[in-house]
C-alpha cells in the first residue's frame, strides 16, 4: 500500500504541474512527463495500421447528438447506470465522461453512425462511466483520484471493450494511429499549420477530420495523451490473455499498481466490481480483424 500511495502523490504531483500550466510554453514539457510520448514502436505501429486498406462500410443510418443521447439514455438504464447524458458546445471529442459529475457529455456538432453509438456505448458508458461509478463507492477514495498510468490503461481498456463488442473496426484503428502520428508530428513541428497540412497530404485526410486531429493534440499548448489509446489497447489485448481484467474496473486504475489493487480487493478493502459484460479474451469472430490486432506489437 505504501508503494500505491507513493506512486498517487508522484502522479498527482505531475498532473498539477499540468493543469497549472495550461496555455504556456510548459504545458507541453509537463504533458510529456505526465503521458509520455510515443515510442518508435508506437510509431511503427500506427504506420502499420495506416498502410492497411480501409475497409468499405455499407452505409449506416447517420444519428444527430439528440438521437445519440437518446440511445446513450436507453444503454444507461438497461445497465443500471446512475448518470447523466448532456449535449456539450464545449468539447472536441464526440463524446466524454465527466468523472467529477458522472455525467457523460456529448458533442452538439457530432453525428454517429448505429455502429459508433454501439462502440461509444460500450467506450463511454461501459468502462468510463463504470470506472467514475465505482470510484465514487469505494472505501478507499485513492481509485476515484486516478492511479499512476490510469489514463494508458482506462484508454486502452475502452478501446478493448468496442473489441468485446464487435464494434471495432480497421477504421476505429486507423484513427488511433493518426492520434499516434499526430502527437508525434505536434513534437516534431510545434507549428499547428504545419502539423495539419502535413496530415492531410501525407494521409489525404479530409479537411475537417485533420483539424479536429490536430486540435486535439495541440490543446494547451501541445498534448501527447493521444497516443496511449492504441499502446493501452495492446497492453490490455495481452493482459486479458493471461488474467482476468475485472478489478480494473474498481476504478480509476493503472496497470502499474495492478498486483496491489488485485490484492486490496481479494482482502475486501474494496468493493470487489462486476463488470456489465464479459472482459476476457476471445477473437472477434472477424479473422481479418483478429490478424491484425495480433499483429500490432
Amino acid at each position: 500500500m505504501q508503494q500505491l500511495y507513493r506512486h498517487i502523490i508522484d502522479n498527482l504531483a505531475n498532473k498539477i504541474d499540468l493543469l497549472a500550466t495550461i496555455g504556456t510554453d510548459e504545458f507541453m514539457y509537463n504533458s510529456l512527463k505526465y503521458y509520455g510520448e510515443p515510442s518508435e514502436e508506437d510509431i511503427a505501429n500506427a504506420r502499420f495500421l495506416l498502410h492497411l486498406k480501409p475497409q468499405t462500410d455499407e452505409s449506416e443510418k447517420v444519428l444527430n447528438a439528440d438521437e445519440a443521447i437518446a440511445c446513450f439514455k436507453a444503454q444507461a438504464q438497461e445497465w443500471g447506470l446512475n448518470c447523466r447524458i448532456e449535449k456539450s458546445a464545449k468539447i472536441v471529442a464526440k463524446a466524454m465522461v465527466n468523472n467529477d459529475k458522472a455525467l457523460l457529455l456529448v458533442n452538439r456538432d457530432a453525428s454517429f453512425t448505429e455502429k459508433e453509438i454501439h462502440a461509444f456505448a460500450f467506450h463511454e458508458l461501459g468502462i468510463h462511466m463504470v470506472t467514475t461509478l465505482n470510484a465514487k463507492k469505494q472505501p478507499l477514495k485513492v481509485f476515484g483520484l486516478g492511479l499512476s498510468g490510469n489514463t494508458h490503461t482506462q484508454e486502452g481498456l475502452a478501446i478493448y471493450s468496442e473489441y468485446c463488442s464487435g464494434s471495432l473496426t480497421l477504421s476505429r484503428l486507423q484513427t488511433l494511429a493518426l492520434r499516434v502520428i499526430a502527437v508525434n508530428y505536434m513534437l516534431k513541428h510545434r507549428d499547428f499549420v504545419k502539423t495539419f497540412h502535413t496530415l492531410v497530404s501525407e494521409f489525404e485526410l479530409d479537411r475537417e477530420f485533420a483539424f479536429t486531429l490536430t486540435t486535439r493534440v495541440y490543446r494547451g499548448g501541445g498534448f501527447t495523451k493521444d497516443y496511449l489509446y492504441l499502446s493501452g489497447f495492446r497492453d490490455i489485448v495481452e493482459l486479458a490473455k493471461t488474467q482476468s481484467l475485472d478489478n480494473l474496473l474498481v476504478g480509476k486504475t493503472g496497470l502499474l499498481d495492478f498486483a496491489i489493487t488485485n490484492e486490496v480487493v481479494e482482502r475486501g478493502l474494496v468493493n470487489k466490481p462486476t463488470p456489465l459484460f464479459d472482459l476476457s479474451y476471445r477473437p472477434s469472430g472477424d479473422d481479418v480483424l483478429d490478424f491484425i490486432v495480433q499483429s500490432i506489437r
